[in-house]
């Protein structure tokens, strides 16, 4: 159980830019993973309720995590796998931090992150059904994801800031995506933050790239 009211989820909630070396818990990243994008219970045979709403119940997004420092995991890249509570190594590597600053466009932060969870879109669950306005709908749905994953971490006490410059094939062949048939959308950096969600006079100085 994430342990607080919705409202101090709320107001806990800042983009952090500051990261501790410390590795985020095992079970502290199997919450957030449950309560942005995991099987509630099923509703049927096929039917999966998950805690976000998706067009016609496809659920046709992925979750990826580039691992960095996490307690319980070796440091590469995982697949999400909600049916069945877990995670599947991709391939097991090191993540440079000079590498993942550039994949991101130069965002320092996110190299000090304990691990990056990408939101990608697999077309081919819901466009043969809704066509174009499939993309809206996988757009709305990343969109409700991570807004749950950022609600989750503040309750949980992680640090987050939410990505959207990448480099889209790169960050599809490292994360083990073929990009011909899924797309990368969203992104967020998470790690045990090394600044209160008050101090946010010092995270806008970050943002322009100025000392605080």
């Amino acid at each position: 159980a994430l342990g607080v009211r919705l409202d101090e989820a709320l107001s806990g909630r800042v983009s952090c830019r500051r990261f501790l070396a410390d590795a985020v818990p095992l079970e502290t990243l199997s919450a957030l993973l449950r309560a942005g994008y995991g099987v509630e219970r099923r509703s049927g045979p096929v039917m999966q309720d998950r805690p976000v709403p998706s067009g016609g119940g496809l659920y046709p997004l992925e979750l990826s995590l580039l691992v960095r420092a996490v307690r319980g995991l070796d440091a590469g890249v995982y697949h999400y796998v909600p049916a069945a509570y877990g995670l599947e190594l991709v391939r097991p590597v090191e993540l440079p931090r000079a590498f993942l600053a550039y994949l991101f466009m130069g965002q320092p932060w996110v190299a000090e992150a304990a691990l990056v969870c990408v939101i990608s879109f697999a077309g081919g669950r819901s466009l043969p059904k809704y066509g174009d306005r499939g993309y809206r709908y996988a757009l709305l749905e990343a969109g409700h994801v991570m807004q749950n994953l950022n609600l989750a971490a503040s309750a949980l006490g992680v640090g987050c800031v939410n990505l959207g410059g990448f480099y889209d094939d790169e960050l599809a062949t490292l994360a083990g995506i073929d990009i011909e048939h899924e797309i990368p959308l969203y992104c967020s950096a998470l790690g045990l933050p090394d600044a209160e969600p008050s101090d946010r006079m010092d995270m806008r100085a970050l943002d322009r790239g100025t000392s605080p």
